[in-house]
């Protein structure tokens, strides 16, 4: 039962700050992706084009990106809200998360994350989403510290770009490897969480790696590693 030895894992471990927990967010903290409930919001309220919306049915269609594909996805996305302030847009994803994603967090993760805090373990999320995504969420858990890609803000407003590079792939990984180092972490102690294909490099960064829900190259590497692959319970979805 990997979810059970995960939680004596998450109890035989040294206590306090020193130990990391990273939970990836889309896939891992919640069930599906945070981008669904925005994109029907957008159609929904008449505000996607059609440039947009065929962007979206190419990245539903792609199996696997890499770093760059997911830079440009990414770059097309906050295309759309340059100019735009940055509370519109805050404001925006916590009205989502009350709507939609929080009916989405899996109490699994939930548990999980709660043992980690019990312990004293820095508990962090790290995500390739954006820091508006996520924030709420970070919030509803008590999670203070959070790795993700951050849209530029120039004068209160969008600019449409990026800082630094997105956390997908091995960004990922180097952004956790970072903060680690920042915050004296032993990832050799921590653990990680994530569901991705993508994150891959991540989970090799700490002591103890969960597959969570894992994705085909994900399972095949967790199979390959003697990785646990923790099964969490799909969320009921309201019907038609």
């Amino acid at each position: 039962m990997p979810l059970a030895n995960a939680f004596a894992t998450i109890e035989s471990a040294p206590p306090g700050p020193t130990v990391g927990a990273f939970f990836d967010f889309d896939g891992t903290l919640i069930d599906g992706y945070s981008a669904v409930p925005y994109i029907t919001d957008r159609i929904r309220h008449g505000a996607m084009g059609l440039d947009e919306m065929a962007d979206v049915v190419r990245f539903a269609m792609r199996r696997h990106m890499d770093e760059s594909e997911f830079a440009q996805v990414l770059d097309r996305s906050l295309a759309v809200w340059r100019g735009h302030a940055e509370a519109e847009v805050a404001a925006l994803w916590l009205r989502l998360f009350r709507e939609k994603i929080a009916a989405r967090l899996f109490p699994e993760a939930w548990t999980l994350v709660k043992a980690h805090q019990r312990r004293g373990h820095t508990v962090v999320i790290a995500s390739s989403a954006l820091d508006y995504q996520v924030a709420p969420t970070a919030d509803e858990l008590g999670i203070t510290d959070r790795l993700c890609t951050r849209a530029e803000v120039l004068d209160g407003r969008l600019t449409g770009a990026v800082v630094g590079a997105p956390l997908w792939g091995r960004g990922k990984a180097e952004a956790v490897i970072a903060f680690a180092a920042s915050r004296g972490i032993a990832l050799g102690q921590s653990h990680g969480y994530a569901n991705g294909n993508e994150d891959i490099a991540f989970l090799e960064t700490v002591g103890h790696a969960h597959a969570v829900n894992p994705q085909p190259a994900l399972r095949l590497a967790a199979t390959q590693t003697g990785w646990p692959a923790p099964q969490f319970k799909p969320r009921a979805r309201t019907s038609p």
